[in-house]
């Protein structure tokens, strides 16, 4: 009998913690706020989305707001 054994994205648990964004608290909260409202997610998933965030518009600038870039790093968060 051959058992094939599939990861599912869906219920494959994903480490959501990131390493402080160094943007300060104020502003790290409120992008999270921001977050949690446009997606309707938990504060765990924002906090993810903040740094990713972060980090792509260090890497690569800012362009557009920051809900159009959460939209770009949304799959690192599983939002």
């Amino acid at each position: 009998m051959l058992l094939l054994v599939v990861a599912v994205p869906a219920f494959a648990q994903v480490d959501l913690s990131r390493p402080d964004p160094g943007i300060g608290e104020g502003f790290a909260q409120a992008m999270a706020k921001q977050f949690q409202e446009h997606f309707d997610i938990e504060q765990e998933r924002a906090d993810c989305l903040v740094y990713e965030v972060v980090e792509l518009g260090r890497a690569h600038g800012y362009s557009g707001t920051l809900v159009e870039m959460a939209e770009e790093v949304r799959h690192f968060c599983n939002v």
